[in-house]
């Protein structure tokens, strides 16, 4: 049997904005996976999450947030952080178009773990249940107190003014070809604005303050050697959560992209147990 067709193209927002979307495809699928990006990146960094998950009889569907990868934006722009969360309507959407059955399934990495879990506790009734990898619930270094007054200024002043973020490649694995690769990759940004910096560290105060209303399972997956976010701030993520069906999942010598480590196998190898224990086959 040959490969399923995958999808790519684009389609709007809520407001317009363009957005390239890509559908993967499983045969005798059993749920439905959204995978949402993290901050600076793009969904073509995630083709062999896809892979894996349509493996284990998961279709996957994702779009590149506004102002990332190919889709259209001010780069790194947002007038508020609901805009991703429109974002996210519109993959729903267009991947219910192409799978109305299936039991739907939430999955967001770093910054698109902290929009997941917003658009969990704000629009996700039809979720079944979602699953976090190293969510930005808290930044693992401090803002330096000028950077922080600047951007807060200047989200007022001149919202779209581009501020380097001074992250370490480094740090987003252990993997000395996923550095290279995404040091090498013309789509991933070096900066932000003023105006995401401020909705973001708002977006981080607003998940972990309506947690206690999330009763969807959740399975939190959190880097242990994370430099770039918090494991703290995902733990306490993960114990307020409302429901009784939560997993906190501490991988202690990874770090930050889970999905990019060399025990990425076992990472998948968890996370579709996961799956599988929730979403059972249809007879």
């Amino acid at each position: 049997m040959g490969e399923l067709d995958v999808e790519t193209g684009y389609a709007p927002s809520a407001d317009g904005t363009q957005l390239l979307f890509r559908w993967h495809p499983a045969r005798d699928p059993r749920g439905l996976v959204i995978v949402t990006h993290g901050f600076g990146e793009h969904s073509g960094r995630y083709l062999h999450v896809f892979r894996a998950l349509n493996e284990a009889g998961y279709a996957c569907f994702a779009v590149d947030l506004r102002g990332h990868g190919r889709s259209a934006g001010a780069r790194a722009f947002i007038n508020r952080f609901s805009d991703y969360l429109d974002d996210v309507d519109t993959a729903v959407a267009l991947a219910r178009e192409r799978a109305a059955e299936l039991p739907l399934v939430m999955l967001g990495h770093s910054m698109g773990g902290l929009v997941v879990a917003n658009w969990i506790s704000e629009r996700g009734q039809e979720a079944s249940c979602f699953v976090l990898s190293s969510p930005a619930m808290g930044v693992a270094l401090p803002v330096p107190g000028w950077k922080d007054a600047l951007g807060k200024l200047m989200s007022r002043l001149i919202p779209k003014l581009a501020i380097p973020t001074g992250l370490d490649p480094s740090l987003v694995s252990r993997d000395p070809s996923v550095v290279e690769a995404y040091v090498g990759d013309r789509l991933v940004l070096t900066q932000a604005t003023a105006r995401w910096y401020v909705e973001f560290l708002s977006a981080q105060e607003r998940a972990l303050a309506t947690a206690l209303r999330v009763i969807k399972p959740a399975l939190v997956l959190q880097a242990g050697a994370d430099g770039l976010v918090d494991p703290v701030a995902s733990r306490r993520y993960a114990e307020g959560l409302g429901g009784d069906d939560v997993t906190f999942a501490p991988y202690e010598a990874c770090y930050h992209e889970l999905f990019n480590e060399p025990e990425q196998d076992r990472v998948f190898g968890d996370v579709v147990a996961w799956l599988d224990e929730r979403l059972p086959r249809r007879s």
